[in-house]
């Protein structure tokens, strides 16, 4: 099949037809639906259209005259001159345009497509990898925009508004419930469409934070994913039977756990692997993340994506990013668009930079001074910007030196919260059960 199989040259001459008789109609309806030159094949016709998005732009008259006059002054080619004619000739009625606009439009993509897929034909027989070619297709294929931002009604922007108040009036909340009320109560719910940042230093408990929040959710109803960068898949399901039997992990490690613990365990994990948690314990480069991401919210209806954490999601093989925070910038915009998208709410874990920590030799009231703050996120600054609730995680200042006991108090730092109220919540963490929990609540 070549590319003009895939053409209609009659539709074509009938969207410009339309402009040549009736531009003062024909060029906003086309400008609305974004109608671009990609969508013509004739060179001709690609031509004249650009003509005419310029005159539309200078506002100046659009007719067959003065687009024929600006043609042979820009040096066209006579067959531009001669489609101005063959297209005046074609026009049909103003009400049928976007039934050709859409004809054009269709054809246009699937040249795209034939484009794309043609392409990673040629690499079969390359050394790339069927799993890199098959993402790299997906990846580019879903990145074709096909449909036109469609702008929201009165009617329906009135009934989204009521929903959320009724949400709001019937569960206290509006979005994804956080399994510690303090924390519930400063955030109002995850937020679906939005980014909620969960950011600390190396080693401080944000996969706990995460694994509590995932088995919480699952168990309330949500389907979550969970894309673990860099642990495996059967701990995120031990760390999660532990926090729900409160059975010491450190202990099953050792072989130290009685019969009565290890029963209460092994019940759990039967518990958890049951919830509707979706979990990747995968290498993958934004590309892959991104088509998961597409792939499993359609699939499994996903309502939550967490995601642990940014800073290793591998690079892509075609990247042209040129340093770590161009591409840390780079994933958080291919995050913030694909939660949009897909209509999820996204927990993003991050690495804090260790800048800003407090000296061993500190004294215990200036601890506080030396806590982790938005502008240490490491690599970059797109993070903050792209997020629309932050919260940092670090160890209470309060509660001296933590370092190598198993139960400490925590410190919930929300940093950032659009529409919401900021400030931090003292939690408790107790680290041989991996779980936290509220301190005024346990």
């Amino acid at each position: 099949m070549t590319e003009q199989d895939l053409t209609n040259i009659s539709a074509e001459e009938s969207v410009i037809g339309a402009i040549m008789v009736t531009a003062s109609k024909a060029m906003p309806i086309l400008i609305d639906i974004e109608c671009n030159v990609d969508w013509f094949f004739s060179p001709s016709l690609r031509e004249i259209w650009k003509i005419c998005v310029e005159l539309h732009d200078a506002k100046r008259p659009i007719d067959a005259l003065v687009v024929a006059d600006l043609a042979v002054k820009k040096d066209c080619s006579p067959g531009v001159v001669q489609a101005v004619e063959d297209c005046t000739n074609a026009h049909m009625a103003i009400a049928h345009l976007e039934y050709y606009a859409d004809i054009i439009k269709d054809l246009a993509h699937k040249r795209l497509q034939k484009s794309i897929i043609h392409k990673h034909l040629n690499e079969l027989s390359g050394e790339r990898s069927a799993i890199d070619i098959s993402n790299s297709l997906r990846y580019e294929i879903e990145n074709i925009k096909y449909e036109t931002i469609k702008t929201k009604t009165d009617d329906e922007i009135l009934e989204i508004i009521r929903a959320r108040y009724k949400a709001g009036n019937e569960s206290g909340f509006v979005g994804i419930p956080s399994r510690w009320l303090a924390l519930q109560n400063k955030l109002g719910g995850y937020k679906r469409g939005k980014v909620c940042l969960l950011a600390a230093r190396p080693s401080i408990g944000k996969t706990t934070v995460a694994c509590n929040e995932a088995r919480y959710m699952a168990e309330q109803g949500y389907k979550v994913g969970f894309i673990s960068l860099e642990t495996d898949e059967e701990e995120i399901y031990e760390t999660m039977a532990a926090e729900k039997a409160r059975v010491n992990l450190f202990k099953m490690y050792k072989g130290e756990l009685k019969a009565g613990e290890l029963h209460k365990f092994d019940e759990a994990v039967q518990q958890v692997i049951k919830l509707p948690i979706y979990i990747s314990d995968k290498s993958m480069d934004i590309r892959h993340l991104i088509n998961w991401i597409y792939y499993m919210a359609d699939k499994k209806k996903l309502d939550v994506i967490i995601i642990d954490y940014i800073q290793i999601i591998s690079d892509s093989p075609k990247s042209k990013t040129k340093n770590m925070r161009e591409k840390i910038s780079h994933c958080s915009k291919e995050i913030f668009k694909a939660t949009r998208d897909n209509n999820v709410a996204t927990i993003l874990l991050s690495q804090i930079s260790r800048g800003g920590e407090a000296p061993p030799n500190i004294k215990d009231d200036e601890r506080w001074k030396f806590t982790p703050k938005l502008h240490h996120l490491k690599e970059s600054g797109a993070l903050e910007e792209d997020a629309y609730q932050a919260i940092l995680l670090y160890n209470d200042p309060d509660d001296g030196m933590a370092k190598g006991r198993a139960t400490i108090s925590f410190i919930f730092d929300v940093a950032k919260n659009k529409k919401g109220p900021t400030g931090f919540i003292k939690m408790i963490y107790k680290k041989e059960e991996q779980r936290i929990e509220d301190k005024i609540y346990a």
